[in-house]
């Protein structure tokens, strides 16, 4: 390998290397002020595409003539295959209603057939066996990493149509990050292996596109990852907004504190609904003989999540409710009970009322 090229696909590998572990720093940052299940999803993501990163900084550095793709390993794919469910997990975390479980049994076992299938020999066997057989088997990480594009795009399209219009810019980087990933990868793979199959020896064009170009889509891929999840600092700020109102309940049954979605449309007297949900706790306390754990019930397409910590009661109404909301309202709730200890709920002052709100806001996302 030209040693001007052999340098440019070192320093491109080395600095996506570097830019993976800053994002795995910044995620860690995320996850210890608000540990939450999405940073750390994704954290588990960026720290496999970071050995990948390194096999192929080693790699290279011991053979300094490789240029094709699949020259790094199997290993590499199979890390690639690893990091591509995680993303659908970490999707599965903030919209659950489109991206069930279902949806994720079928990637779990199409993502295991699919590292079972890189076996060099399992591939010639199948080819003993059929052609075809051979032929699907070989495709098949490109096929895996299409369908997780597809089912990706779907979940994304999915949860814009609740988001926010500040929701929608980080969403739509998120999607090119799918993208890039996962539809610019794949072809720029599929058209490598062309290359390498049709050219005898590499010209300049198709060293650049077999060496450097997936290395370049993942740094993009990456930056819109960064600039959409990680740099805003809060999970909740990813999360489609499917809540109607949250209100936190004194231990007596009396509103400590409403928040409305929609402040302009006039809802049920907060007294009212603050003595239904008191009662509706209690049925629920004896039934189950627990506190402190999250409760949720259906109410037609409203479902009503509660969690009591001490004497404080919240309650969330939402409709279609996501992992990311059950976990935000028991950390919401940790959070306020900590900053009312010992408080006078019935005459709190205004700076106590704007600290709850901004606490709210914060943690649900507003």
């Amino acid at each position: 390998m030209d040693p001007i090229f052999y340098f440019s696909v070192m320093s491109v590998t080395f600095f996506l290397f570097i830019l993976e572990i800053y994002f795995a720093f910044k995620l860690i940052k995320i996850q210890q002020n608000y540990p939450m299940k999405g940073p750390r999803i994704f954290l588990l993501a960026t720290i496999i595409g970071s050995l990948s990163s390194l096999m192929q900084l080693i790699y290279r550095t011991l053979h300094p003539n490789a240029i094709e793709i699949s020259e790094t390993g199997s290993n590499d794919i199979i890390l690639g295959i690893i990091s591509a469910y995680f993303v659908l997990v970490f999707l599965n975390y903030y919209e659950e209603s489109h991206l069930d479980a279902s949806k994720m049994i079928i990637t779990t076992i199409l993502g295991l057939i699919t590292i079972f299938s890189t076996n060099e020999d399992i591939i010639a066997i199948l080819f003993e066996i059929n052609v075809l057989l051979g032929i699907a088997t070989s495709l098949s990480v490109m096929f895996f990493f299409l369908y997780i594009l597809i089912v990706g795009r779907n979940t994304i399209k999915r949860m814009m149509e609740y988001a926010t219009s500040e929701q929608k810019k980080s969403i739509n980087l998120v999607k090119w990050y799918i993208y890039l990933s996962f539809g610019g990868v794949t072809i720029v793979y599929f058209t490598a292996n062309m290359i390498t199959s049709v050219q005898s020896q590499y010209n300049t064009f198709s060293a650049f596109w077999t060496a450097i170009m997936p290395q370049i889509m993942i740094i993009f891929a990456n930056m819109c990852f960064y600039f959409g999840y990680i740099k805003p600092g809060n999970p909740a700020s990813f999360q489609p907004q499917r809540i109607d109102k949250f209100v936190l309940i004194s231990e007596a049954g009396l509103p400590i504190y409403t928040f409305d979605v929609e402040k302009d449309v006039k809802g049920i007297d907060d007294a009212l609904l603050s003595g239904a949900i008191t009662a509706i706790a209690a049925v629920l306390r004896e039934a189950t003989n627990i506190v402190g754990e999250l409760k949720t019930i259906e109410i037609g397409s409203q479902s009503i999540l509660l969690r009591k910590k001490g004497d404080l009661t919240g309650v969330l109404f939402s409709y279609l409710p996501t992992q990311f909301l059950r976990q935000a309202v028991s950390l919401l709730m940790d959070k306020l009970t900590a900053i009312l200890d010992s408080v006078d709920y019935t005459s709190l002052t205004t700076d106590q009322l704007n600290e709850i709100e901004q606490l709210i806001k914060n943690t649900l996302g507003y």
